[in-house]
């Protein structure tokens, strides 16, 4: 029973020794302060860095979003505009027929010009 008394009075020895801020007061902790720092700062630096990636990710995913949008916009306009440039919408639009416009019934000519 001594040795697990031991071990266990070890063991909240050290937890005491966290808690209560005597490992910062440690002269050994004071020796490798700078390493200690270095690691602090290596460890914000890591994760400013994937806040900032994180980020970006979010903007080129709103971009790709945006840019799939943007391409059926532009699908429908191109099938809304060859719908009506057909002629058989040509002669059933109504700002045609008001200013009393007529197709007409002989298709145009061609004109050649010989060259010399």
């Amino acid at each position: 029973m001594p040795k697990n008394y031991k071990k266990l009075n070890k063991k909240i020895e050290i937890l005491k020794n966290i808690l209560s801020g005597a490992l910062i007061k440690d002269a050994l902790t004071f020796a490798h302060l700078k390493f200690s720092l270095f690691i602090i700062a290596m460890i914000i630096a890591i994760v400013a860095n994937r806040y900032a990636a994180e980020k970006s990710y979010h903007h080129l995913q709103k971009l790709n979003t945006e840019l799939k949008e943007l391409k059926f916009q532009y699908t429908v306009s191109q099938k809304k505009l060859i719908n009506f440039s057909r002629e058989s919408q040509i002669v059933n639009d109504s700002t045609i027929k008001s200013l009393g416009l007529k197709l007409p019934e002989n298709p145009p000519q061609r004109i050649y010009i010989n060259k010399k």
